[in-house]
């Protein structure tokens, strides 16, 4: 399919989604109230809505609650971070788990059909990066499985993107349709099985480990950005933060 019309398909599904979400709102609100909610709507659906102050935060949160409730758009928000380079990695590390932290949490999981499928979800999200509601809108169209296990998605903004999971993945991977757990389900559940498991954590934790594992294995970071579907580099260097390895130019020097 030619880009144009890849991109009309996305403009097309942007302003359906906008239509849902101006029927919700009623008559009880002015045109202007309207206008500005639709607006905040159009940003967080595609991933850009400038957020600098608590006000707009507190509108983007009631809109994004809204567009989920009614089905039409899961967008997660963050909880409020004043801005500055040094909140966001505080904010950011809070958020990092190890392997064996993601072991415990899985352990806690309902042994229930929903619980094992929440248990596969939450490994996709840690061994590839993708968000909430890119994982539960995944299926097998999605995937290919060859030599690699690839994931091609449309996820954050409309944007168009590809990651991988582990190989030793390929055989669950096989077997898998998709989800039939909600988002409320994913949400609630990873809160008490985390808590139980002493690791208090939201879904967005797992996203987080992942790129801050691919940084510090070495991964280049404009490669780094592709696969996390960042649309500014500086958004991933954040991730470099993290990194305290030595690596070979530094040993040639000495180190």
């Amino acid at each position: 399919m030619e880009m144009a019309k890849i991109k009309e398909n996305i403009d097309n599904g942007l302003e359906g989604k906008l239509k849902r979400f101006e029927a919700i709102m009623g008559y009880s609100l002015s045109d202007k109230t309207k206008f500005e909610y639709i607006k905040i709507a159009r940003g967080l659906i595609k991933g850009n809505l400038p957020v600098k102050s608590k006000s707009r935060y507190l509108q983007a949160k009631s809109v994004a609650k809204k567009l989920r409730d009614h089905g039409i758009a899961y967008i997660d928000i963050p909880k409020w971070q004043k801005r500055g380079d040094s909140r966001n990695l505080e904010y950011i590390q809070r958020k990092l788990i190890s392997e064996d932290d993601f072991t415990k949490i899985l352990f806690h999981l309902p042994d229930t059909p929903k619980g094992e499928e929440l248990n596969l979800a939450m490994k996709i999200a840690f061994y590839s990066g993708l968000r909430l509601h890119e994982v539960l809108k995944l299926t097998d169209k999605h995937i290919k499985i060859n030599d690699h296990i690839i994931i091609k998605i449309t996820g954050k903004g409309g944007k168009f993107r590809t990651t991988y999971l582990p190989k030793d993945m390929s055989k669950e991977m096989k077997k898998f349709r998709g989800f039939t757990i909600s988002y409320e389900y994913t949400r609630s559940t990873i809160a008490r099985s985390s808590k139980k498991a002493g690791i208090g954590i939201s879904f967005h934790a797992l996203r987080h480990s992942f790129l801050t594992r691919l940084v510090n294995k070495g991964v280049p970071l404009p490669q780094v950005q592709k696969i996390a579907g960042h649309s500014n580099i500086i958004t991933t260097a954040i991730y470099l933060h993290f990194s305290d390895e030595v690596d070979a130019n530094l040993e040639k020097l000495g180190y």
